[in-house]
């Protein structure tokens, strides 16, 4: 069993690799704009764990719907497809508040 375990993890390291360094510029301009955000949110006061919290509810709403849209296309025939403009986003989720 363990030797299956490391055969995967030499395989994701391969296919991981080929896309290692785009994912990583791609988090980086995000990690970017996400300090500028917090940076003028701090100028109107609000707390850092707030912030914090806020801004990793609305990061992790993001990659839901990211993925969500990506199984429906899935789903979907090449010939039914629909715009990526015509599919409605979802309600946004509740932020945790600091007690």
């Amino acid at each position: 069993m363990a030797r299956r375990k490391k055969n995967y993890e030499y395989v994701m390291d391969d296919i991981f690799g080929s896309l290692e360094f785009p994912i990583f510029e791609c988090l980086m301009k995000a990690d970017s704009m996400l300090s500028k955000l917090s940076e003028e949110a701090s100028c109107f006061g609000v707390p850092a764990e707030y912030r914090k919290n806020y801004m990793r509810v609305k990061i992790t709403d993001m990659i839901d719907q990211i993925a969500e849209r990506r199984e429906t296309e899935k789903k979907i025939k090449p010939s039914g497809r629909r715009g990526l403009h015509e599919k409605k986003i979802r309600e946004r989720p509740a932020i945790p508040t600091s007690s």
